[in-house]
């Protein structure tokens, strides 16, 4: 009976199996596996009350600057408007390649004649815990 299968459609598409359809008896609710397959759609649910602050674009042109952009052999950062700033870089698949905090300065250099050509992303958090981050690229 195909009629009796059920689908958690997340996508919001119509999913329905026709009698004629090869998978129509082949389904199974993962109890023989081991697993409850029913139970992990509700397991799957998160309420995420807590929001951090969220700050436009152009504002977060305030914070610090990235200069040249693109680069290729070193990066100057200039900071406003953050008192004490810890700045990290991050590449494209979200590892940390750099970081440094900085102590009474208005900018900082830095050397990035061994970063792989790409696409960075540089976060800067003062000692508020406000963060800004600014995407940069490194060429070869």
């Amino acid at each position: 009976d195909t009629t009796a299968v059920g689908f958690v459609d997340y996508s919001g598409n119509d999913y329905h199996l026709t009698a004629v359809s090869p998978y129509a008896n082949l389904g199974t609710d993962g109890k023989d596996l081991g697993a409850d397959i029913d139970s992990i759609a509700f397991a799957s649910i998160y309420d995420c009350n807590a929001q951090t602050a969220i700050i436009d674009a152009n504002q977060s042109e305030n914070h610090f600057q990235i200069y040249p952009n693109p680069s290729n052999d070193k990066l100057t950062v200039s900071f406003h408007n953050i008192n004490k700033p810890e700045l990290k870089i991050f590449n494209a698949l979200g590892e940390e390649v750099f970081s440094q905090k900085i102590s009474n300065s208005l900018q900082t250099t830095i050397d990035i004649s061994q970063f792989h050509s790409g696409i960075y992303f540089i976060r800067v958090t003062g000692d508020n815990q406000t963060s800004v981050t600014q995407k940069t690229v490194v060429t070869r």
